[in-house]
This record gives C-alpha cells, structure tokens and sequence, in this order.
C-alpha cells in the first residue's frame, strides 16, 4: 500500500506541487536496483559461498524481460484505456498464469503440474472479481475512450503475466535456489533490462536530470526498493513453498480483501453483488490455500514411508557383504 502510494504521488500528482514522473522505466530501475543491492549484502551475510545457488543469467534474464514487459505495457496502456477495460484485462491474469501452467509449461517436475482443474478456479475467482469491482457502488463512470493499442498493450500484459510465474517455477524445480537468491537474481536483471530499454529511448538522459532537480526522489526511490524487497521477500517464499500459480492467487486477490475490510471498517456503500463477489473470492483462495497444504503434507506422508530403492545388483551386493555375515553361525550346507 505504501509503495503504491509513493508511486501514484509521482506519477499523477494534480496540484502542481510536484512535477509528474512520466517515465514508466524508472520504477522498475530503482526499486529492482535497491532490491538487487539489499539481497545481495543479505545473501553474502547468510549463505557459505560453497553453498550459494548458480542461477545461469539466460534464466533470470527472461523472467527480467517478462517483468519489465508486464510492466511496461500495462502502465502504457492505462493512459489508452479507460478503467473498466483495464480492470476486466488484469481480472483474467489468474486465467492466463492457469492456462501457460496447464497447456504449455516448461516445468518437467510432476510435482509443480497444474491440474486441469485449476482452470475452473481460476476461472471462478476472476469472475468473483470481476463482480466486486464492477457492482462497485462508489465507482466513477469514465468517459475516456479506449484506444485499439491500449487492448493489444493489454494483451502483451496478460500474456507476460502469464509466463513469468511458469519461468520461475522452472528455475525453481531445476537449480533450487533459495527465495532470497532467487529475488536477488530476478532483480538485478529487470534492473539491467530496465536501463538498456530507457536507454534505447534516450530517457535515462530526463530520469537522470529529474533526480538532480528533485532532491527527495532519490530517497523516495530508495524507500520504495526497501518496501519493494520487503513485500518480494514473503512473494519468494510464496514461489519456493508452492505452486508457481499461489503467488498470482495472492498477489490478485489481496487488493479485494483489503478493500472488504475497508468496506466493513469504514461502512463503505456497497451491495448484495460485491459481498457475492467478495466471498466467491474469499472462499476459492481459501480453499486453494488448504488444498496445497494438504497436498504437501500428503507428499512428505508418501516420501517418509517410501522404502529405500538401489541401483545395486546382486553380485555386487554380495561382494559387499561378507559371506560370515550373510550366513548364520553354526549352519550346516548338508541336505
């Protein structure tokens, strides 16, 4: 909520007190730079360097791009589109991480598969929260028209959405790093990607000019990576404890929870097909959450009373057995 807010100050500032922020680019180079920073000074306190992950840079390199593409192309789009096209878009980012899951993943581990069942959840949450957003009661009609781009920036965003958390869990299942070292990595990159891009559009010249003239952006900035890196630390341990489709689950759905119990708090005007929505959501992340509980207890279950298998074969079992110890004593050959 916090960096959200920092965010917005920036970016749409109506009063005149602070000059916009009109560079999507640099949200993603300071907090990810921040980030990078922070987890690397907590990865060389916390990790033998004999026992640190290798992640190879094509990996993080591709999840850096799916982010900054995600990105990118969503904040393009807000000022092309208006607000019930772009809620509806961002409702179907559960579907799209479901289906790249289901249909076209690269993860070979079985124990990261997406059921096909998934889809019908995901398919149910969105639809919770399509309802709560759309039978808001406070929201504004706008009359800002959608432009052609702003749908296919849209696209682009959902598709990026959707296979960001599969790369990730592809990196998970493979090289096994830990939540930090994985943050750490994925950072560095949307970092560096995130200066290449600003740079092939000669912007990093008016971000860089901005920070001189702005004397509390730098801190700012600073304040948001350390919120940032505080929110992606619980978002890794998300990724690493279970499916690469949780983390999405929880990173949709928190906004509405946090609005509902505003709602409830404050007495906010709503109505019966909000509070429908609300608990369609409630009751699917719940259930989703318990399920992947169960499913993982239900593993280590199997595993501790799974008999120990060998490659060995029998002669070269016997010549690592003594004969003495194979036969008991007193044993008699003679039929």
């Amino acid at each position: 909520m916090l960096l959200r807010r920092l965010k917005e100050g920036y970016k749409n500032d109506s009063t005149g007190a602070v000059e916009k922020f009109t560079w999507p680019s640099g949200f993603l180079i300071f907090p990810c730079g921040v980030t990078w920073i922070i987890g690397s000074i907590v990865n060389h306190f916390t990790i033998k360097e004999s026992e640190r992950t290798h992640i190879p840079n094509k990996n993080s390199a591709i999840c850096a791009i799916t982010v900054s593409i995600s990105t990118l192309t969503y904040t393009y789009a807000i000022y092309m589109t208006n607000f019930p096209v772009v809620m509806m878009f961002k409702s179907c980012n559960l579907i799209s991480v479901i289906l790249v899951g289901v249909l076209c993943s690269r993860v070979k581990d079985k124990k990261l598969t997406l059921a096909t069942k998934k889809i019908v959840i995901g398919v149910l949450i969105t639809v919770g929260i399509v309802m709560f957003k759309a039978f808001d009661p406070s929201s504004k009609k706008e009359e800002k028209k959608t432009e052609i781009m702003g749908i296919v920036l849209l696209i682009v965003s959902l598709l990026a959405d959707g296979f960001l958390p599969d790369f990730q869990a592809e990196i998970k299942s493979v090289y096994k790093p830990l939540p930090m070292e994985m943050m750490t990595q994925i950072n560095k990159w949307v970092a560096i990607v995130s200066i290449v891009y600003s740079s092939l559009l000669l912007e990093i010249g008016d971000i860089v000019s901005f920070i001189l003239d702005h004397s509390n952006f730098a801190f700012h900035m600073a304040l948001m990576g350390i919120l940032s890196t505080f929110g992606q630390m619980f978002v890794y341990r998300m990724i690493k404890q279970f499916k690469q489709h949780f983390a999405p689950f929880v990173i949709t759905t928190r906004k509405i929870f946090t609005v509902g119990l505003s709602i409830f708090w404050y007495g906010h005007p709503t109505n019966i097909f909000q509070m429908l929505g609300l608990f369609l959501v409630f009751a699917l992340v719940t259930y989703e959450f318990v399920s992947e509980l169960m499913e993982e207890k239900t593993k280590e279950a199997v595993l501790e009373h799974k008999p120990v298998e060998t490659s060995l074969s029998l002669q070269e079992v016997e010549q690592i057995v003594p004969d003495d110890f194979s036969k008991p004593e007193n044993s008699s050959t003679e039929v």
